[in-house]
């Protein structure tokens, strides 16, 4: 066999290897063979819907059905009355803990987390998720 043809055939039997190779795994569902699609939910809140007698400048935390995506907080959750000063996650990025100002006595708060919200593979919440609470009176 000529030079020329050995060259010829190792280009043929070269090639589809090169292009197998250049193809890399780009499977959206990851090793698993799975894609996540499930929206997260709220699976329970501190102080819980309709508590009562709620320190004025007690932590909320909300906690998730699953692994959420940290950065999607921010602009999403709001607050009846008082502000929001500061949102960090435990458990996991599962809970979320919400700092605030410290609220009047004796006022209802509504605390909302909204829809943009999103967990870990990008699926956001199914609407927004809403709990409302009273805070503590001295008298």
């Amino acid at each position: 066999m000529s030079t020329r043809a050995r060259a010829v055939l190792a280009v043929m039997l070269v090639l589809p290897l090169l292009a197998l190779l250049a193809c890399g795994d780009d499977d959206p569902a990851g090793p698993g063979g799975t894609t996540d699609t499930t929206a997260p939910q709220s699976v329970g809140t501190d102080p819980t819907s309709n508590d009562n007698g709620v320190g004025v400048s007690e932590e909320i935390r909300v906690t998730f059905s699953e692994a959420m995506k940290t950065s999607s907080a921010t602009g999403n959750v709001t607050l009846s009355v008082g502000s929001v000063t500061d949102l960090t996650w435990e458990n996991g990025d599962r809970t979320l803990v919400i700092d605030h100002t410290p609220w009047p006595e004796g006022t209802q708060v509504t605390v909302t987390i909204g829809s943009g919200i999103e967990d870990a593979a990008g699926n956001a919440l199914g609407s927004d998720f809403v709990f409302a609470f009273w805070t503590d009176t001295s008298q």
